[in-house]
């Protein structure tokens, strides 16, 4: 009886996903009405509600923490497919360790003082990835100096 129900609303969906498809100008005109009448609504409740918004809020970080290393990691994969990179990908643990290594300094122009950046030394592209291999810790300053030039600080003394 299961598998005869789950049938069925598989075939209703399939049935309105070919129709929404179809009716891309209805469905539009009906989303646009919708939202024109129920803009704010969420809003106006949160505010009429503010123990309950906490409460979620409190639930929802819970269950979803804030990540910044793994947010970081997300959006460079994210970009490196948006470019066509097949590669690997660099971890947040190893950038740690390889400005660890550089000794927390811009490997052009050498100043400890300013935010170091992640700079690819062959421009990330299609044949290149964004392995640790191909980073190096440049300031911002030399960083945009440098641009999409292929120039390796690594070898300096």
């Amino acid at each position: 009886m299961e598998e005869i129900v789950s049938e069925k609303i598989k075939e209703h969906r399939k049935y309105c996903k070919k129709w929404r498809a179809d009716n891309k100008e209805i469905v539009k005109e009906y989303n646009k009405k919708w939202r024109a009448e129920h803009t704010g609504y969420q809003r106006e409740y949160d505010a009429n509600n503010p123990e309950r918004r906490r409460k979620m809020h409190k639930k929802y970080r819970i269950f979803h923490p804030r990540n910044p290393d793994k947010d970081r990691e997300r959006s460079r994969k994210r970009h490196s497919r948006y470019l066509g990179v097949e590669g690997g990908h660099f971890t947040e643990k190893e950038w740690r360790n390889l400005l660890d290594k550089t000794g927390h300094r811009c490997l052009c122009c050498g100043v400890t003082d300013r935010p170091l950046q992640r700079d690819h030394v062959v421009p990330l592209g299609p044949p290149h990835s964004d392995e640790i291999s191909n980073i190096q810790p440049l300031c911002p300053f030399c960083n945009n100096s440098k641009g999409i030039k292929t120039t390796d600080y690594r070898s300096n003394p």
